[in-house]
C-alpha cells in the first residue's frame, strides 16, 4: 500500500484493491464451495469479561448496539453477547458459521504473538479468552468461515510490528482455515465504529 506508482504519482491503493496473503498457495487456492451460498452469521458483542482480571479495559455497550444493527444484514444468524459470549459457546457456534463479526476487545502480544487473544465473558468465575495459540493448534477447523471481521482494538498486532498481518490472531484465524480476516492496525473507538462496521 505504500507503493508509489512511478508513471501516475499516485501510491497503489489509491488506485487498486489490495490484497495480502500468508503465502502464494493461499494466494491462487481455487474455491470448492460452489452452488448459491447463504450466509451463517455468527456475531460476538461486548462479551462479559472478568473486569478484576483486565481493570484497564471497559465494557463497550455500543458493541452490542453494533451487532444487532450488522445482524439485519443476514437472514440466518446467532448474536452472542454479555455472560452468553464464552469460548466454549463461540467455539461450538464457529463450527457452523460462514461469517464471523467480533466486536470486543483484542489484547495483541507483540513480543509472543501466539498470546493474542479475543476476551470472551468469564466462565465459571475464570476469565475466558480466544487465543492465538489455542486457534492454531486446538484443532479448530474453521475452513468454512469465509469472513471473519475483528472489529477491536489492535487485531492484527500493533503498528510497531515489523510483520503486522502475519502474526497473532490473524495468522492464526487464517492457518486454522478463515478465507479472510478483517481487522486494525490500531486502537478504535467504541461508539465510533458502529457505522463503519454497518457500512462494511
Amino acid at each position: 500500500a505504500a507503493l508509489r506508482d512511478a508513471s501516475s504519482g499516485k501510491y497503489l491503493v489509491e488506485e487498486r484493491a489490495l490484497t495480502i496473503e500468508s503465502s502464494m498457495e493461499d494466494a491462487v487456492a481455487p474455491d470448492a464451495r460452489g452452488g448459491r451460498w447463504v450466509a451463517n452469521a455468527l456475531l460476538v458483542g461486548d462479551p462479559a469479561f472478568d473486569a478484576d482480571a483486565f481493570p484497564e479495559l471497559r465494557p463497550l455497550p455500543h458493541a452490542v448496539d453494533e451487532v444487532r444493527r450488522v445482524a439485519e444484514v443476514y437472514q440466518r444468524q446467532r448474536m452472542l453477547t454479555g455472560a452468553e459470549a464464552t469460548r466454549a459457546t463461540m467455539v461450538e457456534a464457529l463450527r457452523r458459521a460462514t461469517v464471523v463479526h467480533y466486536a470486543g476487545h483484542a489484547v495483541a502480544d507483540e513480543a509472543r504473538p501466539e498470546r493474542s487473544f479475543l476476551l470472551l465473558a468469564s466462565d465459571d468465575g475464570a476469565p475466558s479468552r480466544l487465543t492465538a495459540e489455542y486457534i492454531r493448534s486446538g484443532g479448530l477447523a474453521l475452513d468454512g468461515i469465509r469472513l471473519m471481521v475483528l472489529a477491536a482494538c489492535e487485531t492484527l498486532g500493533a503498528g510497531s510490528s515489523d510483520a503486522v498481518g502475519f502474526r497473532g490472531l490473524a495468522a492464526a484465524l487464517r492457518s486454522a482455515g478463515v478465507n479472510g480476516v478483517v481487522g486494525s492496525l490500531w486502537r478504535v473507538h467504541d461508539e465510533g465504529t458502529v457505522e463503519l462496521m454497518v457500512e462494511l
